[in-house]
């Protein structure tokens, strides 16, 4: 099964920062921000090695 590693920290931290900048109405606010994540092959998916 072949999954999305989803940082979870990282996007609680930054919705917490971009509501508290929303709410201070900070000029400096984001109005979004993109937060890196990755793909996971697990062994299910891999082609079968030739024996």
């Amino acid at each position: 099964m072949t999954t999305v590693r989803q940082p979870m920290r990282e996007m609680g931290e930054a919705a917490a920062r971009l509501l508290l900048d929303h709410v201070r109405r900070s000029p400096e606010a984001a109005p979004s921000r993109i937060i890196p994540t990755s793909l996971v092959i697990r062994d299910s998916t891999l082609e079968p090695s030739p024996n």
